[in-house]
């Protein structure tokens, strides 16, 4: 494939993640491998040097800051012992459930640390399991996302069936497919599965290791209720239905004619920042265009686009998810009215 220049420090940023003899990184595709060729050189081969390189002190910060914080709100709520403190307490703990699995993303694209081993193992000690992902699984599905952009071969695109979204038969059948209940939908499980032999991962399982120290841990000291209300309740609560709710966003209802609007990028509010997209995961088309940006960089990436009248122009933006939501009622009413 026919590389520009300005694509050169992004595939760079892919590849030089590859150590202990273990070859080219098969991570997530960076810029380089999408085709894309005209959409580089919307930043210049500096702003691309600077923003593709690697911020291993940023990304370990936003790991504990996920991690204490989550213990800190868990530890209040036990201990005030205070009903109505509960929802409360699985809001934010699910948005930190849902900022892991950000970072575990990040980990897939090779972006976390600069050597590809550490970088594994602190998506399975610290990413994977309590997210019940497969981080080598999820690389592969997420390599053929990158690949296969809003086709049938995407599986994004077949777990969040936007086209049902906008098809669909009734009010409550979108619903359900928001939701994530449609019955034709792929499984999470997918990316909860050991991966196949293409995935190759460097390092082991740690991730099971881990489950089983903690529930060893949970059965001997008969934490089961505890468990309950600082995993489960908000994994069920919070992380499904807002990693559901930032999945859709990301490709639905878009013109799908140009990378540039082939992803939503959502301005959110300060609380939807914290609550719903975590860790700068709604600059989606900055990370479509750029795959080879860690998510740490990515608003920089966005204020330097904002500076080109084309990205400015032909970018997908949306103020908001209550925003998103509406473009959601429009692109379904108009479809309705075409089949009409």
């Amino acid at each position: 494939m026919k590389t520009t220049p300005t694509n050169t420090a992004a595939a760079n940023a892919t590849s030089s993640s590859a150590d202990d003899g273990a070859g080219a990184f098969d991570a997530v595709p960076g810029a380089v491998d999408l085709g894309w060729q005209g959409m580089p050189s919307l930043l210049s081969p500096d702003e691309l040097a600077r923003l593709t390189r690697p911020a291993p002190w940023r990304a370990m910060g936003a790991v504990a800051f996920d991690w204490c914080s989550w213990v800190l709100v868990a530890a209040i709520a036990l201990r005030a012992g205070v009903p109505w403190l509960w929802p409360l307490a699985w809001v934010w703990i699910g948005s930190r459930l849902h900022a892991l699995g950000v970072l575990a993303h990040d980990g897939a694209h090779g972006l976390l640390l600069p050597r590809r081993r550490w970088n594994d193992v602190v998506v399975e000690l610290f990413l994977a399991w309590p997210v019940l992902l497969s981080p080598a699984a999820y690389r592969r599905l997420h390599r053929g996302h990158h690949r296969f952009l809003n086709t049938a071969q995407d599986p994004d695109w077949a777990r969040n069936r936007p086209d049902e979204l906008v098809g669909s038969p009734s009010w409550g059948h979108t619903l359900r497919v928001l939701l994530g209940l449609s019955g034709r939908q792929a499984r999470l499980v997918d990316m909860m599965r050991p991966a196949g032999d293409d995935a190759r991962p460097l390092v082991p399982p740690l991730r099971v290791l881990v489950l089983v120290v903690v529930v060893a841990v949970v059965a001997w000291r008969g934490w089961w209720v505890e468990a309950l209300l600082v995993w489960a309740a908000p994994f069920a609560f919070w992380f499904l239905p807002s990693m559901r709710l930032k999945g859709i966003a990301e490709h639905f209802a878009v013109a799908n004619t140009s990378p540039l609007s082939s992803a939503r990028t959502v301005l959110p509010s300060p609380l939807e920042r914290w609550l719903v997209a975590p860790h700068n995961v709604h600059f989606h088309v900055e990370h479509h265009l750029f795959p080879s940006i860690p998510c740490t960089r990515l608003a920089d990436a966005h204020r330097a686009l904002s500076r080109v009248p084309r990205f400015v122009d032909g970018a997908h933006l949306t103020r908001g998810y209550a925003a998103f939501l509406r473009e959601c009622i429009v692109a379904r009413r108009a479809r309705r009215s075409a089949e009409h």
